[in-house]
């Protein structure tokens, strides 16, 4: 699940004035009083310097902490920053999360030009994807159909990622880019030649990129999302075991990448292997969607070689949690063939404003990729299809706007 298990983060600063101060320089924001943190962003907006007063990264927090403080705190920000053009330094960065917040806040007073005009903001795909499916915007939608057009969106990142790679020769993270575009459009064959190209040329050339030690792991993800697209699947885990070492050596990893080739011996039927891969997860990793996802495919490898018992104890420690409605508990149901369970699943996601996007997704028909499945993987969205076919998971998406088809490949791995 790459979106969930990786995220590419480059620092940025907001551009919106020529007085930038060095990092170590920036105004502190207090965290914990975002009413008092807001007013003084609010004032050194009036400043020579403005924003470029503060660490981005601060500016993004300080978005999620205003949230949960007064009401109408978090929007007064996020309009500041709209004001004041508010954006990553880098050109390959978005800041798409925080425009998300925005028309969500706007949609809810009715604003329908100011929800376009937040969702024009951003650039990546997955966001305007998954705003594309959220029942919030569904009078956006209707209004204006067009701003949720999804492969006209992946085909822009496309441009986008292209010319500024022209631009900055010097940086990989276009190809990334590029690749993760191509995947979602049907174009894996594309996408893997994209990456070997670009991993050729480190090889050949590794001093030439300025970016190598933050890029080099994920282009090795594209490279094994390629592959198994292409239907290249012991090529594609071949690739996930070569990943691990890249990614465990950088700072605060958290597992993605040893989750990643579980995901994959998973599907793939490879069950044992999965299990022997998954020891790697035997000492907590502290981190609650990983945790979860953890569970969720020992489950489904103890499922697959029969072991009910250990299946079963993985079970009763996901479904034990305080919020157990998530997609690893729904593919934990049907690995376990037990759709009763996974149709409640669904049902309770849906209801559930920030999950139904997903579960939206899961449950809507999208377009078949070029290569054969392996078999494992095929059950699993035959199980989820016959959920979905359900009266009663029917009757609750329809109360969230019906299916959606998908227009995209789900590059980032199967939803569930």
């Amino acid at each position: 699940m790459k979106p969930l298990l990786f995220a590419l983060v480059l620092a940025g600063l907001a551009a919106t004035g020529p007085l930038a101060l060095a990092e170590t320089e920036k105004l502190p924001l207090d965290l914990d009083a975002p009413a008092k943190a807001v007013a003084l962003v609010e004032k050194q907006a009036r400043k020579p310097g403005g924003l470029s007063a503060f660490a981005a990264s601060d500016l993004q927090d300080l978005v999620y902490a205003a949230a949960d403080d007064k009401p109408g705190l978090q929007l007064r920000l996020l309009n500041l920053l709209a004001r004041e053009n508010f954006a990553p330094a880098d050109p390959f960065e978005t800041y798409d999360d925080i425009w998300y917040e925005q028309a969500l806040r706007l949609e809810e007073k009715g604003d329908q030009a100011g929800v376009l005009t937040a969702l024009g903001r951003m650039r990546a795909i997955s966001e305007l994807f998954y705003a594309g499916l959220d029942p919030r915007f569904a009078r956006t939608r209707a209004a204006d159909p067009a701003v949720f057009d999804i492969k006209a969106a992946a085909e822009r990142r496309l441009a986008q990622a292209e010319t500024l790679s022209v631009a900055h020769p010097d940086r990989l993270v276009g190809a990334r880019i590029r690749a993760d575009a191509l995947e979602q459009l049907g174009r894996a064959d594309q996408a893997l030649a994209l990456v070997d190209e670009a991993l050729a040329k480190v090889e050949a050339h590794p001093g030439d990129y300025v970016d190598k030690a933050d890029t080099l792991t994920s282009l090795h993800v594209e490279r094994a999302v390629s592959l198994w697209l292409v239907g290249r699947t012991d090529d594609a885990i071949a690739e996930r075991r070569r990943t691990i070492p890249l990614a465990r050596s950088q700072e605060g990893y958290n597992g993605w990448a040893d989750l990643a080739l579980v995901g994959d011996l998973v599907a793939s039927g490879k069950a044992a292997e999965a299990l022997v891969a998954l020891d790697y997860f035997n000492a907590e990793v502290g981190v609650a969607s990983i945790d979860n996802w953890v569970a969720a495919r020992a489950i489904c490898a103890n499922a697959q070689l029969g072991r009910q018992g250990a299946a079963q104890r993985e079970l009763s420690r996901l479904a034990g949690k305080d919020d157990p409605n998530t997609a690893s508990l729904s593919f934990a149901y049907l690995c376990l063939d037990d759709l009763d369970k996974a149709a409640l699943t669904y049902i309770a996601r849906l209801e559930n404003p920030d999950r139904a996007p997903r579960a939206i997704e899961a449950l809507s028909p999208r377009i078949a990729i070029k290569a054969a499945r392996p078999a494992m993987e095929a059950e699993l969205l035959r199980r989820q299809a016959m959920v979905a076919a359900r009266s009663d998971v029917a009757a609750a998406l329809a109360k969230r706007g019906g299916p959606q088809p998908s227009l995209l490949i789900p590059a980032a791995g199967e939803p569930y």
